[in-house]
């Protein structure tokens, strides 16, 4: 799968196994699917700054949250 069109810097599997996030380059979280193989959802909620993107993401461990943590020195927690 192309995943994003910049490099990825990040990826967590969701608790139940059946979700995939990635942080790209390009600024973006894209949640995946990973019984259909699709891209479910797309957040751009941080900005690139000093050529970063989003530079790492982890779910957290009961599945309600992901954490992201960008080059435009931003944290970020989205409910799932």
């Amino acid at each position: 799968m192309l995943a994003h069109p910049d490099a990825i810097s990040s990826l967590s599997l969701s608790p139940d196994g059946l979700e995939l996030v990635t942080a790209g380059h390009d600024a973006s979280l894209r949640f995946w699917s990973l019984e259909k193989r699709t891209c479910t959802q797309e957040m751009t909620t941080h900005r690139i700054m000093r050529g970063e993107g989003v530079c790492s993401c982890v779910w957290s461990q009961d599945g309600k949250w992901v954490i992201s943590g960008g080059g435009d020195g931003m944290v970020k927690v989205f409910a799932r």
